[in-house]
């Protein structure tokens, strides 16, 4: 499992944009990055939130009915 920290910037005119700002396995660690990136963002149309990833599953012949 990873946490992705993303950073949504909003535009008036255009589509808002998604950026991962950084990653961790560690759930506890991204809540305190997520903290940080809050703490230290000094613009209004910019926001940060977290995103849980787990990668997809890839079958294999012995995992075929």
């Amino acid at each position: 499992m990873m946490y992705l920290i993303i950073e949504e910037t909003q535009y008036e005119h255009s589509d808002n944009t998604y950026h991962i700002e950084d990653c961790t396995n560690d759930y506890n660690k991204a809540i305190d990055m997520l903290q940080g990136y809050k703490l230290i963002n000094k613009r209004e149309d910019r926001t940060y939130s977290i995103l849980k990833y787990e990668s997809p599953l890839l079958l294999t012949k012995e995992m075929e009915c």
